[in-house]
């Protein structure tokens, strides 16, 4: 059988999807008959958004390709794939790190599930940097984040900053104490930033208008 008969698993948290993530689904979904795009849901880690709206976002990002389907999972994903019936694990990789970690978890899938085979697709080049925790960084330290994420995903990041629902707790979790009461600071710098630059742009429009008529001013 043929890879365009299979079908074929690509999980992930997606907290937040990124172009990275997309670039995988689109030339993984291109590669089998059908694609399960899984979220998984770890109970013990904070998340940005929730599950729910993961899968939403996912279901947005997909919408256009048929044969692809938006799932999610608390268990481990080797057992979504032996439950649903399917045998081939889709993993992006970006750089060697990448690699040897992934080539170990796959031998780690093996041993779970006999049957499961783990396809690696590098990272489009220009793609091969990005990753969700760096867009969480970025994020947190006041960058613009535009560049990284699809539109869908950078209007409910935007929505969840300007209503103060993402923190840095979310953004930095898993840093050491010191750390997050750094990220602290330098993120309410970065929002105080961000209302400066919001109000200066509000003031440019309020100034902008039809130009004065000399003749009329004398």
């Amino acid at each position: 059988m043929g890879a365009r008969k299979k079908i074929a698993v690509y999980a992930g948290s997606f907290d937040p999807p990124t172009f990275g993530h997309l670039d995988i689904i689109k030339r993984a979904s291109a590669m089998f008959a059908g694609l399960h795009v899984v979220v998984a849901q770890n109970n013990r880690k904070k998340y940005l958004f929730p599950v729910e709206e993961r899968i939403s976002l996912m279901e947005a990002l997909c919408r256009k390709m048929r044969n692809v389907k938006v799932a999610a999972t608390s268990a481990l994903v080797i057992d979504y794939m032996r439950e649903s019936d399917i045998k081939i694990l889709v993993r992006g990789v970006r750089n060697a790190d990448d690699f040897s970690a992934e080539a170990s978890m796959a031998l780690w899938n093996k041993a779970l599930y006999a049957k499961a085979e783990t396809v690696f697709l590098p990272s489009s080049p220009e793609l091969a940097y990005l990753n969700s925790s760096g867009v969480k960084e970025v994020i947190a330290f006041g960058g613009d984040f535009s560049s990284f994420v699809p539109l869908v995903v950078r209007e409910a990041l935007t929505k969840k900053l300007k209503a103060g629902i993402i923190g840095v707790d979310s953004l930095v979790s898993g840093t050491n104490a010191d750390g997050v009461e750094i990220a602290r600071s330098l993120y309410r710098r970065a929002s105080d930033l961000r209302a400066v630059r919001e109000e200066a742009d509000r003031a440019d429009v309020q100034s902008d208008g039809p130009a004065e008529d000399p003749q009329k001013a004398e």
